[in-house]
């Protein structure tokens, strides 16, 4: 049996030491400026090669399209595929923070070595997503009801419409606080399922002053990006995928290798 080649380059970027994430460490809070700083060093990301960047965006949008018209198992498989890719994402962000490039390969480099993880971490989301639905749609049809009965009788409908939007609303942020970091985390600390989207939300709940103005600023700058047909999301959708990532280095690495 030959022996290995010395100069055969990493199989994956998640095994490419010269990239490896620092050591994880408690979610740390950040100063509100962070909120835009996030975005300036997302869209540095994103200048370190635009061409993969809004070739891997195109690709997305193409397959949750595809994927988002199959009937039955569409919501099923959307919730698997977001975090697998969403992962690839992080680690094409890695190597353009740390080495000024990027690959369109990287868009599917988490599927071989995480995917199990991944891919349950998906179903966690998809189950709360789908007990979010029940509860609210329990209340909006009892509301729909309730309104229709009141109509007849000449009465006010009751307000819990307004109360299905607000538990909607009260359900859903949270959710995205424990997925919004997850996938960095699975995939550059093997964290579990679980236990990414509990670190997530913590990370998320100590910097809640940065994210609302992280939040504010992505409104705004969606405005144009998306006068003519969406076009300027090809800039803006790796920008705010940069922006993950740079939160996520900010508020959970102690070290890190540059």
């Amino acid at each position: 049996m030959s022996d290995p080649n010395p100069y055969q380059s990493p199989s994956s970027e998640v095994m490419d030491e010269s990239n490896s994430p620092g050591v994880l460490g408690s979610p740390q809070s950040m100063p509100a400026g962070c909120g835009w700083s996030w975005i300036a060093e997302g869209f540095a990301i994103f200048r370190a090669g635009p061409g993969p960047w809004m070739g891997m965006m195109i690709v997305y949008v193409l397959i949750m399209f595809v994927v988002g018209i199959l009937p039955l198992i569409s919501i099923v498989l959307v919730n698997i595929l977001a975090p697998l890719l969403m992962a690839g994402f992080m680690i094409a962000s890695r190597r353009g923070a740390t080495s000024g490039r990027i690959e369109f390969a990287d868009m599917f480099a988490a599927v071989q070595e995480k995917s199990t993880p991944l891919i349950l971490f998906g179903l966690i989301v998809l189950g709360f997503s789908a007990l979010i639905m029940i509860i609210c749609g329990v209340l909006f049809f009892s509301s729909v009801a309730d309104s229709m009965d009141a109509a007849q009788f000449g009465g006010a409908p009751d307000a819990k419409f307004l109360l299905a939007v607000l538990i909607y609303l009260g359900l859903l942020i949270p959710l995205m606080m424990g997925a919004w970091f997850a996938p960095a985390l699975i995939v550059f600390h093997d964290l579990g399922p679980w236990d990414a989207f509990t670190t997530s939300f913590k990370g998320c709940l100590v910097n809640i002053i940065p994210f609302l103005l992280y939040g504010i600023i992505s409104l705004i700058l969606m405005i144009p990006a998306m006068i003519p047909l969406f076009l300027g999301m090809l800039v803006l959708g790796p920008t705010l995928i940069g922006s993950i990532y740079a939160a996520y280095k900010d508020i959970f690495l102690v070290t890190e290798q540059q």
